[in-house]
């Protein structure tokens, strides 16, 4: 499905992913060390990533976007999640359509709203997070909107304990 978002961008806007990335989100935001990976022009650069049996090559899958392939560091996932936050960045109604689940596979868990996953628990507190995986690297992303708390963890060898980081949440709220 986030193939053909990433071709529905593309269409609408008339730039390549990655330029459109580029320009709507990673530029205004300052993510300077954020960018779409593009196959035949970042294959030499890209800093391979690991699992149990070693390097991890790169395969005709990688030559996809929309979901997956973005590199990023965790000080410019904060801009990208502080720009949430901002009046400037998304509209009000965006912002609300964004943090409803609209999945409801079962209630109270495996929601997802637009590009985040939610648990809404019957107490009425909310859990925003999304978890990644790909070629051995592993990703947690956790932003506890009412507090104002965000969690990031990032690797390139894989391993489960970057989703370990969502029992931080208990720290700052009734999680």
């Amino acid at each position: 499905n986030y193939v053909m978002l990433a071709l529905i961008i593309e269409k609408i806007t008339g730039l390549s992913y990655p330029k459109a990335m580029k320009q709507m989100i990673f530029d205004p935001l300052d993510m300077k060390d954020t960018y779409v990976f593009e196959y035949e022009k970042d294959i030499k650069t890209a800093i391979p990533s690991y699992n149990a049996r070693g390097l991890v090559p790169f395969d005709f899958l990688d030559a996809t976007y929309g979901d997956k392939n973005i590199y990023s560091t965790p000080r410019d996932l904060m801009k990208f999640d502080m720009a949430r936050y901002s009046p400037d960045h998304l509209t009000p109604k965006l912002k609300k359509q964004v943090y409803v689940g609209y999945s409801y596979e079962h209630k109270g868990e495996k929601n997802y709203g637009l590009g985040i996953r939610i648990i809404e628990w019957v107490t009425g507190q909310h859990f925003y997070f999304h978890n990644g995986w790909w070629h051995g690297n592993t990703a947690s992303y956790v932003n506890l909107r009412k507090e104002q708390v965000t969690i990031i963890a990032l690797t390139n060898k894989f391993s489960t304990k970057p989703y370990k980081v969502r029992f931080l949440a208990t720290l700052f709220g009734d999680y």
